[in-house]
């Protein structure tokens, strides 16, 4: 058996070659890994960003239902407020005592109630200003629409509140005996006061109100923290952690590992010195050294143990 010999080649782009298809191929393979994150990422982010028009759509009805239970509510505990408390407004022309200022309402709170007094207090104080001060002392037979032939601001006001300060301007200057006098001083009814069914009625129908208008109220908390949840997530994927180093990395082994040998396999006598040799060599493992550097930093962040929320 003849000994083994070695003989040098004379083709200078082997090494040129396999360099260049060697980093092609590392760079094929880490950017594929890379290409399927992002596309895995806008798919999420696409998936996220529906599911926010989605809820957005959803607080918009439920909200919408939300604020018309809320205003039936109020309307039905105002009108009954002043059911309570108009007559004693009128009598003590809009400055009743404390005892009879307020009625606690099925559906009302202290913040409106006290609202609701102070704005009954004031219109029914203008109402006397202005039905006085529009007539004789001595006239009684007075409308709305008599006013309003006199130049009164009568639209300002509603038109039962008005009608009551009305009625008891009347009622102060006709002269009338004591039968009449104590009919017309008695308070004003209304026919749901006189009726007990009728009364017990309308509060089953304000308490479903009230329940209706507390689960929209929950249901609207339960979506707006489910998209509050769902925009955090897409905040955190507007930028990804390493992927700019990724590409980086990836373009720089390929400038090195790929465009670098492709240029000196173009030129023309390709050079073949030890110098252009070397150089080739530590551009390809200064292009897989970045590439590798990076899969370790990914690494690392992966099998990193999340801190504690303090």
């Amino acid at each position: 058996m003849g000994a083994l010999s070695f003989t040098a080649s004379t083709d200078p782009n082997w090494l040129l070659s396999t360099a260049a298809v060697a980093a092609a191929a590392l760079i094929a393979i880490v950017g594929g890994l890379l290409v399927s994150r992002l596309v895995a990422l806008a798919g999420e982010r696409d998936a996220l960003g529906r599911r926010l028009e989605e809820l957005n759509a959803e607080i918009g009805l439920v909200s919408q239902r939300h604020e018309s239970a809320t205003t039936d509510v109020r309307q039905w505990a105002f009108s009954r407020f002043i059911d309570h408390v108009l007559d004693d407004y009128v009598a003590h022309r809009g400055d009743p005592p404390e005892e009879l200022a307020d009625s606690p309402v099925l559906g009302s709170t202290d913040e409106e109630r006290e609202e609701w007094r102070g704005k009954l207090s004031s219109d029914v104080r203008r109402a006397f200003t202005m039905v006085e001060g529009s007539t004789s002392p001595g006239r009684y037979d007075i409308s709305i629409d008599s006013l309003r032939e006199l130049g009164a601001a009568v639209d300002d006001f509603r038109p039962w509140l008005l009608q009551a300060v009305i009625d008891a301007v009347a009622k102060q200057r006709q002269p009338i005996g004591p039968a009449w006098g104590s009919l017309l001083s008695s308070p004003v009814v209304l026919p749901s006061m006189l009726n007990p069914v009728l009364v017990e009625g309308e509060r089953a129908e304000q308490r479903a109100a009230i329940a209706l208008r507390d689960r929209l109220a929950a249901q609207l908390r339960q979506l707006e923290e489910q998209r509050d949840l769902v925009e955090d997530h897409l905040q955190r994927l507007v930028a990804p952690s390493g992927i700019g180093w990724g590409i980086l990395a990836l373009a720089t082994f390929a400038v090195l590992g790929v465009a670098f040998p492709l240029a000196l396999m173009a030129y023309r006598p390709v050079p073949s010195e030890w110098g252009w040799r070397l150089a080739v060599v530590l551009a390809f493992m200064l292009g897989f050294g970045l590439v590798l550097w990076f899969i370790a930093w990914q690494w690392r962040s992966l099998i990193a143990t999340p801190r504690r929320q303090s």
